[in-house]
């Protein structure tokens, strides 16, 4: 856990609370919410329990330049795995032209199992949705029933149909008649059905499955002038795993004018979108996504004539790295949505502009520090601006989100940039050969928040809407000063920069080592890795660095990634030269946890040190009177010692409390006074519980800590196990030491997230003031690249 100690006010920042600052400041960056400008994105969440999972499926503009946006939702039934959905709902919700959500409503089907493939608005204001209900014929075996609600513009139901096939409705479109024209699929057949308002039949056009396929995808309409339709799709073979693109013409009265069959041959094309090109023929989308892994693949642009003869075919984004969901018409050629793989494996959301002939405009991302994102939905609104719904998933939460951005698809088209450079010359003047600083946090509030971080070079870019902000620069380290922070800045149009530079000054020439050490989680009988992480967050080189790991006594070293420079017992010691300003670096250690010394869910403390320790001279508050307590708590066998030390250099004026804690109740309080260098002991009975000794600080203790604390467990036997964490492992931190404490495990969750400290009891209470770090797992168990 980070330690630092607080010498005197400039002292206060620290690496931890940075760290803290930087998650928070990231967090109010996400959910910033303007109400006018020129763009915004927003998060909403599903407020629906941890076993369901929610995905958008369409959107769709309104006339008062709100969004309609179609979702479902299926809670996974885990009381019986014989069956995969417990229940399953349709979602509807309607946002304001701001993103503000309006209503939400939900439609199950008759027999509890239903979902949504796509809806469309009709010219009564109201909207059409299709999809599916499903029966369970055996276990994970589910037969599809089509299924057609209609509703009014407020979500209110009128009327429903459950189809008496057996398949599934897969698209529909308000035909130019004010008809509804629906694609369908069935088990060997597959084709069109035209309806009107009041749900009554008008025709249905089925189709065979063409020669040497076992099913066909259907997977956009389009509705041409004079009553025409067009399908789009794929076809598929299940014994060679290949599809190809397809293209169907139909008249007015659902006879077939042609039907072509392309031959790209794919994996799992999963998805086509259609819209009509200029030349009386149709662009479609055809994702060629590979069998094991659908999100990895490629996407490929056809543009056909108007007898669906193909005339250009384009290669789209980047190869196999990303996957898109659709295409949409906009004023100056077509839009591509989906998602793209970055850094870390995360997905963001991204948008790609072409233009009739396919060829590639601009493309943009739209990601976060904290969600996996991807643009299921798309479309232009009536101001021309572009409007992106999707799915924001995270470890432990799925949200949906709202984009909104300019005609180019830019949510903020404004933005704030400069850099962070050492001001070697000490004047507060921009200087080109000053060297950059990377890594520090940039931040800008006012009626919405951003930060970001410097890049390699010290430079930053802040997209932000107009308004006016105060842009602060915060040094990682206690002993920089940044000039010209904070400071105000305005920006009062949209497509307007302004460059800001932050010199960065040094108040004292000290080296400052910051060190950390954890561990994803320890097995008994197994190796464990420990990793450790170091920066120089001070002002000068570090010369002849060096780090000392003391491992838990239950461990053995077996090897590191760098070599120890020497081994007494279980302490390590690694020599790390220098560390330059800015400079970070990281190794591992891998260490035998025993067996024969050890019981599942005991916990281990392994320590680091980094030196050299020394600080700048403190300025201590001139009312402390010097004195500064440390606690111990040793095993003897049969008793447990506690020993309160008064380490300072002055004596205590007056007495001070102390608790000792077993498990989770206080056993006994009393009061200490000590002089310089002088200690106390209280021995108890050793019983097998976790003990916790409390000892007061003086209120003027330059640590900023109200108390110091000791823990043990496992003394006199195991009676109880796993409270050891509830409490902090150490109250009085420096920043150049850390240690890791945590319970040995037998099998582990490969993703989860823990907190430390756990805090006292079932509402894990925690002290006010008390820093918190989280341990994040994630880990890819699966065969292939995730």
């Amino acid at each position: 856990m980070k330690k630092h100690v607080f010498y005197f006010e400039l002292l206060k920042i620290q690496a931890m609370k940075m760290m803290k600052i930087w998650l928070a400041v990231l967090v109010v960056m996400l959910a910033s919410i303007g109400a006018e400008g020129q763009g915004w994105i927003k998060y909403f969440d599903y407020e629906f329990p941890p076993s369901s999972n929610e995905s958008v499926v369409a959107s769709l503009p309104t006339p008062d330049s709100g969004t309609m946006v179609l979702a479902n939702r299926s809670v996974i039934n885990l009381s019986n795995p014989m069956f995969l959905f417990d229940t399953t709902e349709i979602l509807l919700y309607k946002f304001d032209k701001d993103g503000e959500m309006l209503f939400t409503a939900n439609y199950a089907s008759n027999n509890g199992l239903g979902l949504a493939n796509d809806f469309c608005p009709t010219s009564d204001g109201g909207f059409v949705i299709v999809g599916y209900s499903m029966t369970q014929l055996m276990p994970w075996e589910y037969q599809s029933k089509p299924l057609i609600i209609k509703v009014d513009e407020n979500g209110e139901e009128l009327w429903r149909q459950d189809g008496q096939s057996f398949g599934q409705h897969n698209r529909v479109v308000e035909a130019q008649d004010s008809t509804l024209s629906i694609i369908f699929s069935e088990q060997d057949s597959f084709g069109l059905l035209r309806l009107d308002y009041q749900g009554n039949y008008i025709f249905t056009s089925k189709f065979k499955q063409p020669q040497n396929t076992s099913m066909v995808n259907l997977t956009g309409i389009l509705s041409l002038n004079g009553g025409e339709t067009i399908i789009a799709g794929n076809t598929q073979n299940d014994t060679t795993v290949i599809s190809h693109p397809m293209l169907i013409k139909l008249d007015s009265d659902g006879n077939l004018i042609w039907q072509k069959i392309y031959g790209q041959n794919a994996w799992f094309a999963e998805r086509n979108s259609i819209a009509e090109n200029a030349n009386g023929g149709v662009i479609f989308l055809n994702t060629l996504s590979e069998f094991n892994n659908p999100f990895l693949g490629d996407a490929y642009v056809f543009s056909t004539d108007s007898n669906g003869d193909l005339e250009t075919e384009t290669f789209i984004g980047e190869d196999n790295n990303e996957y898109f969901f659709g295409i949409n018409k906009i004023d100056s050629g077509y839009i591509l949505f989906g998602s793209s793989k970055v850094e870390n494996s995360r997905r963001k959301a991204k948008l790609i502009k072409i233009d009739e002939n396919g060829v590639q405009g601009w493309e943009r991302d739209y990601g976060s520090f904290i969600y996996g994102q991807q643009a299921i939905t798309a479309y232009q609104r009536y101001d021309g601006s572009l409007i992106i719904v999707g799915d924001a998933v995270s470890a432990s939460e799925n949200k949906m989100i709202i984009i909104k951005t300019d005609s180019l698809g830019n949510p903020y088209s404004s933005a704030i940039s400069g850099a962070v450079h050492q001001d070697a010359q000490a004047d507060c003047l921009p200087d080109p050969y000053e060297p950059g600083l990377a890594g520090w946090l940039v931040q800008a509030t006012g009626n919405q928040s951003f930060a970001t971080l410097t890049d390699s070079l010290g430079h930053f870019t802040l997209p932000v809407d107009t308004g006016s902000y105060t842009v602060t620069v915060a040094p990682p380290g206690p002993y920089w000063e940044v000039c010209n922070s904070p400071t105000t800045a305005t920006i009062t149009a949209f497509y307007d920069t302004l460059t800001l530079d932050f010199p960065a000054q040094s108040i004292a020439d000290c080296p400052y080592l910051t060190v950390d050490i954890s561990a994803p989680f320890l097995r008994r009988c197994f190796d464990n890795n420990y990793y450790i992480h170091y920066c120089n967050e001070g002002t000068v080189t570090t010369e002849d660095a060096s780090v000392e790991v003391t491992l838990d006594p239950n461990f053995t070293y077996i090897s590191s990634s760098i070599p120890p420079a020497s081994q007494n017992g279980n302490t390590l010691t690694f020599n790390l030269s220098d560390v330059a300003v800015n400079d970070c670096g990281s190794f591992h250690i891998t260490a035998y946890l025993s067996c024969a010394s050890t019981v599942l869910g005991q916990t281990h403390c392994t320590a680091v040190h980094i030196s050299p320790d020394s600080l700048c001279p403190p300025l201590p508050d001139p009312l402390w009177n010097g004195s500064s307590i440390e606690t111990d708590v040793t095993c003897n066998g049969d008793s447990v010692t506690f020993t309160i030390t008064n380490v300072g250099t002055g004596d205590m004026p007056a007495p001070l409390s102390y608790i000792i804690i077993e498990d989770e109740i206080v056993l006994m309080s009393d009061e200490f006074q000590l002089p310089s260098g002088q200690s106390t002991t209280i021995t108890l009975p050793a019983s097998g519980s976790t003990l916790r000794i409390e000892a007061q600080q003086a209120a003027e203790h330059p640590s900023g800590f109200a108390s110091t604390g000791a823990t043990i467990e496992g003394c006199g036997g195991w009676m109880s196990i796993g409270l050891f964490t509830q409490w902090a492992f150490d109250d009085d931190p420096d920043p150049f030491t850390d240690v890791d404490c945590q319970a040995n495990i037998g099998s582990f969750d490969p993703n989860d997230k823990q907190g430390f400290p756990a805090g006292l009891g079932e509402e894990h209470l925690i002290e006010p003031g008390q820093d918190l770090e989280y341990l994040i797992r994630f880990q890819n168990t699966g065969t292939d690249t995730a």
